[in-house]
């Protein structure tokens, strides 16, 4: 059985007089596909912000299993949570538009091939190996989630889509156990979101890596999500199964009595 991986234990964020995250529990396990989902306003953004660190907990837990220990992130910051192995993107790409794809991938890789004060100051041999290992790491992530003929290319001159996938393969690049990815089908076609589909698919097999998703998007979180967890103004309504989550009446209910299916 799959072992659990990230452990979030009735998370509470106030902002002033208003609760934001009520009571939140949690549990995502090895290499699922996890999908969170609610109306908006319900605190997903909130939590996603506290789970990677951005913001901290006004009461709670959350930790994560490293090198066979559960270490407890909540209150840490968004540093020493990526580097216990959780990456994330955004839900308004944030990618260095001025970079190139490949300059945007290597950033992320910077802390793998980390070299000392003084050989970065005098470029020692040590300097120029890390530099190699880092741009042929970047080439493998870049030739295998088909980035190859906008490697070199501005990240801000290219599609949305593209942007999206050049994001998602730059947290990918920091080596983590978990990803999270905050409403990674905003502004996509079907074409493009069904591209993206594919890719998670193939993040999640291919690396070993469990993935934790904000969407609107219901066609692709009930074709991808193997669990799903439901809040409604900052509590968990429901979580199980798309099929269990779909046929729930509190989850139809607060999808403003329509068909959560058919949700966008």
């Amino acid at each position: 059985m799959a072992e659990k991986l990230l452990t979030v234990r009735n998370v509470t964020r106030q902002f002033g007089g208003l609760t934001a995250v009520n009571d939140v529990s949690m549990t995502i396990y090895d290499n699922e596909l996890v999908a969170l989902i609610g109306p908006n306003g319900a605190g997903k953004t909130t939590l996603f912000n506290m789970l990677s660190g951005l913001l901290p907990a006004t009461s709670g837990t959350i930790a994560i299993r490293h090198d066979g220990r559960f270490y407890k992130v909540s209150g840490k910051g968004a540093t020493s949570v990526a580097q216990h192995g959780i990456s994330r993107t955004f839900q308004n790409i944030r990618l260095f538009g001025d970079m190139t794809v490949r300059e945007n991938i290597m950033a992320a890789l910077n802390n793998q091939f980390k070299e000392n004060f003084w050989s970065t100051i005098f470029h020692t041999p040590g300097y120029y190996r890390a530099e190699r290992e880092m741009n042929d790491e970047a080439q493998k992530l870049i030739d295998r989630y088909h980035l190859t003929a906008v490697a070199d290319s501005p990240a801000n001159k290219l599609p949305y889509g593209m942007q999206r996938r050049v994001e998602i393969v730059r947290a990918l690049a920091t080596n983590p156990k978990i990803i999270f990815l905050d409403e990674p089908a905003a502004g996509m076609n079907p074409e493009e979101t069904a591209e993206l589909t594919k890719m998670i698919r193939q993040l999640r097999d291919e690396n070993n890596l469990a993935v934790l998703l904000i969407e609107h998007d219901m066609s692709l979180v009930m074709s991808l999500a193997e669990r799903i967890y439901v809040l409604d103004q900052g509590e968990v309504l429901a979580s199980g199964t798309p099929k269990e989550v779909s046929q729930n009446p509190a989850v139809v209910k607060a999808y403003l009595g329509g068909d959560i299916n058919a949700a966008g």
